[in-house]
This record gives C-alpha cells, structure tokens and sequence, in this order.
C-alpha cells in the first residue's frame, strides 16, 4: 500500500510550511511517493524541508519517495545525499520538459484513484 501526493510548483522557502503540511504522516502507509514532473527545488529551504520530511517519516519507520523530479532539480538532493541517506529515495528522473508532461499525464491517468490532496486549509 502506498500514499501518493502529487506535487507541482515551486518549493522554496516562502512555500516550505505550507507543503510540509499537505503530509499525514500518521495516517500514511508504509510508502510514500511524491509524484512531482512540475515540482521545482528552488532553494536550499526546499531542500531541507524534503530531508526533513524524509527525516520524520523515518521515526515512523515509513519510507519516502519522489517520482518524477526533473534531472536539473535532482542535483540538489544529490548534493544533500548525506542528510537523506537511506531515507529519501528517487525513483525516476526525468529528463526533459516534454518527459514531465508524459509523466504527469500517465500519472492522472494511473494513479487518478489513489492521488492524496489534503485542504491547505486543515495545513
């Protein structure tokens, strides 16, 4: 069983909060996979607030995954592998700008039953 969030937009310091409030990491499974072609890592905040995720969901012996992120935006979590050892995992990295809307279109089309969105209002 897996909890699928699909993310899009850009993570940086001004958006952190919000998104690490959009997670329920008590009710969540015991995978988590963060589905984001047109998610963008903007900023070392963004970073951390992904280790920091990944960080949490580990005390709860559960694991995190991200799909889908860009080639440009998983530099920065290469750089920060150290922080996400074992805790954060990258399933697929796409390549180009057209791979991110193939991604994100089969993605509605497979998982259209099983997306995860919580209202920002109860973040």
């Amino acid at each position: 069983n897996t909890a699928v969030y699909e993310i899009e937009g850009p993570l940086f310091f001004g958006s952190v909060k919000r998104f690490l409030g959009f997670f329920d990491m008590d009710g969540d499974p015991e995978h988590v996979e963060i589905h984001c072609p047109m998610m963008s890592i903007m900023d070392y905040s963004a970073t951390e607030a992904l280790c920091k995720l990944a960080d949490e969901y580990a005390e709860k012996d559960k694991k995190l995954h991200l799909r889908f992120l860009s080639h440009e935006h998983h530099r920065y979590l290469k750089k920060a592998r150290d922080m996400t050892a074992g805790k954060l995992t990258v399933l697929e990295v796409r390549t180009n700008v057209d791979d991110a809307q193939d991604a994100l279109t089969d993605m509605r089309q497979d998982h259209v039953n099983i997306l995860a969105h919580r209202d920002p209002a109860h973040a």
